[in-house]
Formats: structure tokens, C-alpha cells, sequence
């Protein structure tokens, strides 16, 4: 059969059949978004349905900024104003000793330091994760304007949220990445720009939540603490060292601000 012209165009009937089939595919990025969102959802459910077998909350997202010892002093250090004092820290075995409520499936966002990523890698295993990717806090001031810290090899002004899984779950829909380094304002000493969290929640809105070491309760959260939810407070060691430790960070929290 003699091709047929269409405008300046002569098309096959095999060309033209391409054609149509090209015009009624769905986008590919938008159908990938839907799964994805479907993929979540059904995470959520699966994560509620395991927590009421055991009749106990178990959760699908930890967003955790430990009191790591030995962390790096800011410049705020010079003026006796460590970590040290303004709350107890703990060692990785301490850190490791707690028994966060997770689910089969779960993504952890944690909190560390360049200089402690050997550390927060030992612990994400030591909890049954799984490394899987990081994003930096650009920090700055309040007008916008970078902040120089000190440290022994480069002058630090970033800290590291690595993000970790256990078991199956969905990664960001394509197009709906946030980028990897985020500038945000620095707040009181170790409290982290509400921006971070306000991200989690977007790439993970059905998943319960729970923030340990959380300074103060957050929406459509549980925190995790002997002043928080007494459920996630359950998780930790027999002893309630850690659950004794976020109290007293909080409340020196709240009186260093």
C-alpha cells in the first residue's frame, strides 16, 4: 500500500499505528509517581496491620539526632558551651543498646557528623539497616550568609542526615527528589531546621513517625522520650537510661534557649 501524506509528512500505516500508540501511553514519570504513592499507602497499612498483631506501634519512619559523644565542638565550644553541657551524651554502644520500635520495613534519617560517619554507619547497622544515601545541611545564619566552624581538616560548616532501610521500602518518586544540600538557618545548639523534617513527611505521608531525641512534639509525630508518647518511650533499654537522658536533654534544651 502506497504511502499516505499527512501535511509535509508521508507515514506508513505501521508509522501511523506508532503514532497513536505513542499519543494514548501515559507520562511515565506521572505513572512512576502514582506507584510510588500506591507503594506507600500500602506500606502503611501493612505497618499498622503488624503494630495491632502485636499490639504495639511500630513505626515506618525514625528520624533520630542522637547525643553523640565526641562529637565536634562548634565554635561556641570556646566558650564552654560543648555538648557536654548542655546534656548527657552516649557512646555507640549506648546508642545501640536502645531498641527503637521499627517495623519490618522502615527508613531511618539520621543525624551525624564527618567526623562520627564511621560511628552512624556502625550504629545504622547495629540497629538492622541498611546505608543507602545522605544529604548535607548547608548551615548559615540568619540572613542567609554562610557560618565558618573549626575542625582539624576543614573548618565545618554542614552536618550529614544519612538515610538508611530495612526491608522493602519505596525511594522518592522520580521528579520528586529533594536536593542534597539544603541551606537552613542554625538554631539553638544542636537543634535542626524544621525543614528537614517537613521533607521527611512529604516523601513519606502515610508511614507512621516517630523523632527520638525529639525536643518537642511535632504534628502528625510521635516523640520519642519519658516526656513523650510512653509507647515510644517503651523502646528503650530495661534500665530507662535513655529515656532519663532525653529528659534531661530536653529540659536543658528548653533552658539553653
Amino acid at each position: 500500500m502506497p504511502a499516505r501524506r499527512i501535511g509535509k509528512k508521508a507515514m506508513t500505516n505501521a508509522q501511523r499505528q506508532k503514532r497513536y500508540r505513542e499519543s494514548k501511553k501515559p507520562n511515565s514519570t506521572t505513572s512512576k509517581r502514582r506507584r510510588r504513592a500506591a507503594r506507600e499507602q500500602a506500606l502503611a497499612a501493612k505497618t499498622l496491620a503488624a503494630s495491632e498483631a502485636l499490639c504495639s506501634r511500630l513505626y515506618g519512619v525514625l528520624y533520630v539526632d542522637p547525643p553523640w559523644q565526641g562529637q565536634p565542638d562548634d565554635r561556641d565550644s570556646w566558650h564552654n558551651k560543648s555538648a557536654e553541657n548542655h546534656y548527657p551524651t552516649m557512646t555507640v554502644d549506648e546508642l545501640a543498646a536502645i531498641n527503637p520500635p521499627t517495623a519490618p520495613d522502615c527508613v531511618l534519617f539520621l543525624w551525624t557528623f564527618t567526623s562520627l560517619l564511621d560511628a552512624a554507619v556502625d550504629l545504622i547497622r547495629r540497629w538492622g539497616f541498611v546505608y543507602k544515601s545522605s544529604c548535607i545541611w548547608d548551615k548559615s545564619t540568619a540572613d542567609g550568609t554562610g557560618r565558618m566552624g573549626i575542625g582539624h581538616w576543614f573548618r565545618y560548616e554542614h552536618e550529614l542526615l544519612l538515610v538508611a532501610v530495612r526491608g522493602v521500602v519505596p525511594a522518592p518518586a522520580p521528579g520528586t527528589q529533594w536536593r542534597s544540600v539544603i541551606r537552613a538557618p542554625r538554631g539553638p545548639h544542636s537543634e535542626k531546621p524544621e525543614v528537614f523534617a517537613a521533607m521527611i513527611a512529604e516523601y513519606y505521608p502515610s508511614l507512621p513517625k516517630l523523632e527520638m531525641f525529639a525536643r518537642q512534639p511535632r504534628d502528625g509525630w510521635d516523640s520519642w522520650g519519658n516526656e513523650a508518647n510512653p509507647e515510644a518511650t517503651a523502646a528503650t533499654t530495661g534500665d530507662g537510661r535513655a529515656a532519663a537522658h532525653q529528659s534531661r536533654r530536653r529540659r536543658s534544651a528548653m533552658t539553653s534557649t
